[in-house]
């Protein structure tokens, strides 16, 4: 703990604030039930926090659209277009963020939280979805793989919302929501929110 205490000599409290809150997250990645309701029909939580996200990325005219099983899912995350509409308004989020971010932290210290996190969040990921898998067999590995991408990403995007000191209500925490809920939100085809 004393090298911990030396890592944030000279920070403010704000600072100090906003890498408890990152630690805290690296926690709990760790107790999330992650995928354990892939499948399942919405609940009226899950519906509102997918509205929501929608409402805040700039597509309040799109609607969350449910997937049943790890074929769909598959198909709706091969046909997730990196240049979509979606993607983009994303990437432009994770951008801004990532500079805001800046504004509080250095650089390496920014680059050391965010990596905690990921690194936490990884094997948790790869075993919950291998654990999912083994209940509800996947005959594409691939499926597999971008379920656990996409955790890990959620989790990083998690982590830049509280080291840029965004508000509450960003998307990226209401998607990461809804991964504490144990779904997979997938993305934005169309005017359709995929999440399985």
């Amino acid at each position: 703990m004393d090298d911990e205490d030396d890592d944030y000599d000279g920070l403010d409290d704000d600072q100090l604030a906003a890498l408890t809150a990152i630690r805290r997250l690296g926690e709990v990645v760790t107790r999330i039930p992650w995928f354990s309701r892939i499948g399942h029909p919405f609940s009226a939580e899950e519906l509102d926090l997918a509205q929501r996200y929608l409402d805040m990325l700039g597509f309040p005219d799109a609607s969350p659209a449910p997937l049943e099983d790890w074929t769909e899912a598959g198909d709706a995350a091969d046909s997730t277009d990196l240049n979509s509409e979606g993607w983009e308004v994303e990437e432009q989020l994770r951008a801004d963020l990532s500079r805001e971010a800046l504004a509080f932290f250095d650089e390496e210290t920014l680059s050391d939280t965010l990596t905690y996190v990921t690194e936490t969040a990884g094997p948790v990921a790869v075993e919950a979805i291998a654990s999912a898998a083994s209940l509800w067999p996947v005959e594409d590995d691939a499926v597999i793989e971008a379920a656990t991408g996409a955790a890990v990403q959620a989790c990083y995007q998690a982590a830049l919302v509280l080291a840029a000191q965004a508000v509450e209500e960003h998307p990226f925490a209401l998607k990461f929501r809804l991964f504490e809920l144990g779904r997979w939100p997938i993305g934005l085809s169309g005017r359709s929110f995929n999440i399985f």
